[in-house]
């Protein structure tokens, strides 16, 4: 007899894994190649509402100047990543800033947005790629767009990724786990 697993549990484990600033200081690390240490300031923006729960976002924070989404990971990888990064985006900054901020005269200080997507599922895929919100634009391609979107998306399955693994331990640990 063979034993189903709840594919919920990979969420559960992500966001205990995560929501651990020191750990989540170790994973930007990794992914962006820096050496941060454990008490360099973090705050954590993840929102927690029934919407975004379906749309499988995890961890939500800003570190150095940048707003960081990780959509934690995903047994697919889907062209729909950038549109759910969008909103989810467009939400936390609502939430960040009172109405008025946004008629202010002054531009709001607004962190640079990155997008970040774990893959672990059974599909051979790239150890690297990146999705943009323009490749969904209806009519003619551009060189350059009003507005784009890039979600960064690391295959952390063991056997394809030994580069951001090696870089944190906790990932690697995870990956293992819901391997």
């Amino acid at each position: 007899m063979t034993a189903k697993l709840n594919r919920e549990y990979r969420d559960s484990v992500f966001r205990m894994l995560f929501n651990d600033k020191k750990k989540l200081i170790e994973l930007y690390n990794a992914v962006f190649d820096t050496d941060y240490g454990p008490d360099t300031p973090i705050d954590i923006k993840t929102i927690e509402d029934v919407l975004f729960v379906h749309m499988e976002n995890a961890i939500a924070f800003t570190l150095d100047n940048k707003f960081i989404v990780l959509t934690e990971h995903q047994s697919t990888v889907n062209p729909n990543m950038p549109v759910r990064n969008l909103i989810y985006l467009s939400t936390i900054l609502q939430k960040m800033y009172k109405k008025a901020e946004f008629y202010q005269t002054v531009p709001l200080p607004l962190p640079q947005p990155e997008f970040i997507v774990f893959y672990n599922g059974s599909r051979k895929m790239p150890e690297y790629q990146e999705l943009k919100l323009s490749d969904s634009f209806l009519g003619e391609k551009k060189e350059k767009y009003a507005l784009d979107l890039t979600v960064k998306v690391f295959n952390i399955n063991i056997k394809e990724d030994e580069g951001i693994l090696a870089r944190s331990a906790t990932l690697s640990q995870y990956s293992r786990l819901v391997e």
